[in-house]
């Protein structure tokens, strides 16, 4: 009887995982609720398949109604948000600091989004309000090269807005560096010797 029940269990699991992920899409948040148990079951084994988009909401239990569900659903995604953008953040800064295959700034993201390095692309509101035609340009520039383009609302102590003016980028490789030739070493060329923007109104 337990083997039985352990097997409908598992049966049910599996169901349920196929059945969010196919609602989650690529970037869909999932906020789970239910009973404690259940519900640290479904969030463990969800996190692993969506990292960074997975909550477990303790408090919304089968009997909520829909006004408590919609609020949560709010609360939560404005928390995975924020999470998302620190985390999407610091790495950018962290790998800038480090030359680590990433751009920071306007000068250097430029760069990288007109050599087709960038994998995934990152703006701050800030800045597309600031400057909605450059904004607009590198918008066009990464998703012409399939980068993943992230919008940044939460920027922890304005570091984003501080050190990139707003604008950075993960690449897939480093457009900075040059090789000198066979067995030599790589040097950082300056981001500044190419045009940072293309043309205003001009689409690549």
């Amino acid at each position: 009887m337990e083997r039985e029940r352990r097997a409908a269990h598992e049966r049910m699991r599996r169901e349920l995982t196929i059945k969010v992920l196919t609602l989650a899409g690529t970037d869909g948040s999932v906020l789970v609720g239910g009973t404690p148990e259940a519900a640290h079951d479904v969030v463990r084994t969800l996190t692993v398949l969506l990292p960074g988009r997975v909550l477990g909401f303790p408090k919304l239990d089968i009997h909520a109604r829909d006004a408590e569900i919609r609020a949560a659903a709010e609360l939560g995604a404005a928390a995975l948000r924020r999470t998302r953008d620190e985390s999407l953040v610091k790495d950018i800064l962290a790998r800038s600091a480090a030359d680590d295959l990433a751009a920071l700034g306007g000068a250097r993201t430029m760069r990288a989004l007109a050599d087709h390095a960038v994998d995934v692309f990152c703006i701050s509101e800030c800045m597309i309000e600031r400057d909605p035609v450059l904004a607009e340009a590198a918008v066009r520039l990464a998703l012409a090269q399939q980068a993943r383009v992230e919008i940044v609302r939460n920027d922890p102590d304005d570091s984003f807005e501080e050190a990139g003016d707003g604008l950075g980028a993960t690449l897939r490789f480093s457009p900075y560096r040059v090789p000198t030739g066979a067995g030599g070493t790589a040097v950082s060329t300056d981001a500044t010797d190419r045009p940072t923007a293309p043309e205003p109104g001009v689409a690549t």
